[in-house]
């Protein structure tokens, strides 16, 4: 008999090898007859069908669960969404920019929708977060963010606005409380693998966009039909490549916060897998290569920033904890050589950028945006406490006035969300950047068992603290999630942190 039920299945697999290589025949025919007709169509296709490949893949090996959470963290570069209401699509004469203005549905909320059943049912086992968690400071101000973004609701003008991100902020409570449940290790074992797929896919993506000059096609994964910067106060448009997070500003922000991570994963002196180093290092390339490759400025200068800080800092903790440091030459060494080889392959260009530019234009008329919104602000007693609602700004700015002042947001996240929120909205914001900095911080001088990672949520804040002055770009989905997720981050390592001292008394 088991010889039997062995045979069966020996025939069986054989069937379905030969299935799926007769399958693999038809479709590369397919693809080919599709590329030949349309490049783009065909390129496509074949991402779907790559994708979907992995996804089978990881179902099998890894379970629903894991793989709903890894598809959460690769598809954080997309922004997958569609209007509910109104049916325009959230963009008209009195909502000109800014987040859409509508009521929406994206990738990160069906994830998060199809992954319920499954936290539910380990709250109904008893898995839940410890209460010390559901206390820390970051859930505190996390909780009084949303509620009044709730509040503030009620006294928008355009609700389907406001709703934009009011609803992302529920789901981002909903995603918090679900990461709480499991380990930092856990997590990160996710981001980082998402990360490490979703690189490479934004590098295609991008340099296909820079050497044709055109937008690829994958609008439905939030690519801009122009994904290049607007035109210059001196009449060219700098090139600048965006992926798909439609403008080269977001994609620089994004990928600035991405690089400590796995700048400090790379250095940090755990032990690792050659496999799992040579990805890492890979990615950490493949990232520097798409911040130059942007053309924004403050993501280059922030890069750099980075690095420099990365290397020191890991200096520091190594020294500190008598850990040889013989290999942080060799890595320097490397990534400063491979840098330097990229801007010299691009050096016109980022002269261009920087020298020849509109620098000093756009910080004097940024300026003017940031009087513009000061104005709004102290315009009367209800937009200094409450706001004028979320998402609302450019609705409010748009009667102002014409011009790009009139139909974008203030490029400074902090005078935006005090406009839209009122101040304690804002004071929110910046006291969870703070409270972050503050405990990261005292891992790492505590010799904490998580410093190089603590080192890295310290670098990334740093970088999202000094961006803000500069735009609004961390406002926008990828991005603020990102930042919802060092919020985790820090929750978790400065709970295991505590948790081992303890131990230790």
């Amino acid at each position: 008999m088991n010889s039997l039920t062995m045979y069966i299945k020996e025939r069986n697999k054989t069937v379905l090898i030969l299935f799926s290589v007769l399958i693999s025949i038809f479709l590369g025919a397919f693809l080919s007859f599709v590329a030949y007709k349309s490049f783009l169509i065909g390129v496509g296709m074949f991402a779907v069908i790559l994708l979907s490949s992995i996804m089978l893949l990881l179902l099998n090996f890894s379970g629903i669960k894991k793989t709903l959470i890894i598809l959460f963290f690769f598809t954080l570069a997309f922004n997958i969404e569609f209007p509910l209401y109104p049916f325009n699509g959230g963009f008209s004469a009195s909502h000109p920019g800014g987040l859409r203005g509508a009521l929406v549905v994206n990738q990160f909320f069906l994830i998060l929708l199809a992954l319920s059943p499954v936290f539910l049912k380990e709250i109904t086992d008893k898995h839940l977060a410890s209460k010390r968690q559901l206390k820390s400071l970051e859930i505190i101000l996390f909780v009084f963010f949303t509620l009044i973004s709730i509040i503030s609701f009620f006294f928008a003008d355009n609700k389907p606005a406001a709703s934009y991100t009011v609803v992302r902020l529920i789901f981002m409570m909903l995603f918090v409380f679900m990461m709480l449940k499991l380990t930092f290790s856990s997590i990160w074992d996710f981001f980082l693998k998402g990360v490490i797929l979703l690189l490479p896919v934004q590098f295609g993506i991008g340099i296909t966009q820079y050497i044709t000059g055109q937008y690829v096609g994958f609008r439905i994964l939030g690519e801009s039909k122009n994904p290049f910067r607007a035109e210059t106060v001196f009449g060219a448009a700098e090139k600048g490549l965006s992926g798909t997070l439609g403008h080269p500003g977001i994609l620089g922000a994004f990928l600035t916060l991405v690089m400590p991570f796995l700048l400090l994963y790379y250095l940090n002196s755990e032990k690792k897998t050659k496999t799992r180093s040579s990805l890492v290092f890979f990615s950490i390339l493949l990232c520097a290569s798409l911040i130059i490759l942007t053309n924004a400025r403050t993501s280059i200068v922030i890069m750099l920033a980075t690095f420099f800080l990365g290397f020191v800092g890991t200096s520091i903790i190594r020294y500190r904890a008598d850990e040889p440091a013989n290999k942080l030459l060799w890595y320097l060494s490397i990534f400063t050589l491979a840098i330097l080889t990229f801007i010299f392959v691009f050096s016109d260009a980022l002269i261009e950028r920087f020298g020849d530019s509109d620098l000093l234009y756009q910080a004097s008329y940024r300026g003017n945006l940031s009087v513009i919104s000061w104005g709004i602000i102290t315009e009367n007693f209800k937009n200094f406490f409450i706001g004028v609602g979320p998402n609302n700004y450019t609705d409010t700015v748009a009667t102002m006035g014409s011009g790009f002042a009139y139909t974008q947001p203030v490029h400074n996240m902090y005078l935006l969300l005090f406009a839209e929120g009122g101040i304690f909205f804002a004071l929110c914001y910046v006291g969870l950047l703070g409270t972050v900095l503050f405990k990261m911080t005292t891992v790492i001088f505590q010799k904490g068992k998580h410093s190089y990672y603590a080192l890295a949520i310290v670098i990334s804040v740093i970088n999202i603290f000094l961006y803000n002055f500069t735009g609004w770009a961390n406002n926008n989905n990828q991005t603020f999630i990102l930042f919802v997720i060092i919020c985790i981050f820090s929750i978790k390592i400065y709970e295991e942190h505590k948790q081992t001292r303890l131990g230790q008394l």
